[in-house]
């Protein structure tokens, strides 16, 4: 059988064992001694039995009075250190957020980022999950992250997006090669060289990819790599070149980056995050 007794009439009681006197308790609720005692009898009432023993001089436990007491006084410590810690994770003073981001920007603004938001938030944990764009998507649809940072591509039809604004392309090659003077470069020059690239799954190459067949360029694309560390030691080796997004061009030393043009391709960079899912207060201020 389940008996509902208030939280109120609790709280009243286990004060009350506490201090062995009616009227200081009802001076620390804030009632009357009155309101006190209706409370004492509304919960004796629910339990079927007395809880106190009183004279006009004391209040005394009764054993069933005692044992509840013994169990009421652990659990409301539980139910309160409960409220206080769901009250910080909701606050944002304490807890973790998980972050999807793709790399590019996980390697260059990201820490910039976190490192701010650990002055206003130093007891919050955040995971960070950089990928690509196609992986980025994934961690905020299967619900591993709580939003991400991505370039718009793909099916967005659950997602809520915000674009914050938008990268370009360009030609990262070896400071000491012949079009490292160039101001800008065309995309159908880059056919007479041997050019890196990412995997044609990731988010880049699924954009450009379709954008250069549509105008007749020929791709011009020769290995191919998955990951951005190792794309950046291929390009400090000092001997390839590859089309990397601009946010990228300065993480490899000893090269230079050349605006690429004809077309010049942009990539919308947004904050998503799922229709059914709204940011924590961490969330919002990362």
């Amino acid at each position: 059988m389940r008996i509902n007794a208030d939280l109120a009439d609790l709280r009243a009681f286990a004060l009350l064992a506490e201090l062995g006197h009616f009227t200081r308790t009802a001076d620390a609720l804030a009632i009357t001694p009155s309101a006190l005692s209706r409370r004492i009898a509304k919960l004796e009432e629910s339990l079927g039995g007395r809880l106190l023993d009183r004279t006009t001089r004391t209040v005394s436990l009764t054993p069933i009075g005692i044992r509840f007491h013994t169990r009421l006084s652990s659990l409301l410590e539980s139910l309160d250190a409960c409220l206080e810690d769901t009250h910080r994770l909701a606050s944002g003073l304490e807890g973790k957020i998980v972050v999807a981001c793709f790399a590019s920007l996980s390697h260059t603004l990201f820490p910039q980022v976190l490192a701010s938001f650990h002055q206003s938030f130093p007891n919050v944990q955040v995971g960070l999950r950089d990928g690509n764009g196609v992986q980025v998507l994934d961690a905020v649809l299967m619900r591993e992250a709580e939003f991400g940072l991505t370039t718009l591509s793909g099916n967005m039809q659950e997602l809520v997006c915000e674009q914050l604004g938008h990268d370009t392309y360009m030609l990262v090659c070896p400071s000491n090669h012949s079009l490292a003077e160039r101001t800008c470069i065309g995309w159908k020059e880059l056919a007479q060289h041997r050019v890196l690239s990412f995997n044609p799954l990731g988010s880049s190459r699924r954009q450009i990819d379709p954008i250069l067949e549509a105008h007749g360029i020929a791709l011009p694309w020769f290995h191919e790599i998955d990951q951005l560390s190792s794309m950046i030691g291929h390009l400090e080796q000092g001997t390839f070149m590859a089309v990397i997004p601009s946010l990228m061009g300065a993480l490899a030393h000893n090269t230079t980056c050349i605006p690429l043009v004809e077309p010049s391709i942009h990539r919308p960079i947004a904050l998503i995050r799922r229709r059914d899912t709204s940011l924590t207060r961490a969330g919002q201020a990362l």
